[in-house]
């Protein structure tokens, strides 16, 4: 339980340090049934995916936007300190990064 909330805690400050507001999702929406919830983290699973392929693309103010839709749909159904979250974090991480690179 300590390292998810470490974890959580270094990807937001990166977020800070960068300049970029934390993504938060509402949780009144989380699908309660098995199906849904499982339907949900395939969704974001092909967002997540899409973002990583609009970064590699150099795209990096579409992949902010499609990784952070990636993680409030993560969110929603995982709780927002969940493990599994870290590898969306890092994804808006990077081209957080690379924007803010490149303005500098």
């Amino acid at each position: 339980m300590k390292a998810r909330a470490a974890t959580r805690l270094i990807l937001a400050a990166t977020l800070l340090l960068l300049g970029e507001a934390w993504p938060c999702a509402a949780h009144a929406n989380t699908p309660n049934t098995a199906g849904a919830r499982e339907a949900a983290l395939v969704e974001a699973s092909r967002v997540h995916g899409e973002a990583v392929r609009l970064y590699r693309a150099r795209k990096f103010d579409e992949a902010i936007t499609t990784a952070r839709r990636a993680l409030a749909l993560q969110e929603k159904v995982v709780g927002p300190d969940h493990l599994e979250l870290a590898a969306t974090l890092d994804t808006l991480a990077d081209p957080c990064r690379q924007r803010r690179s490149r303005a500098g």
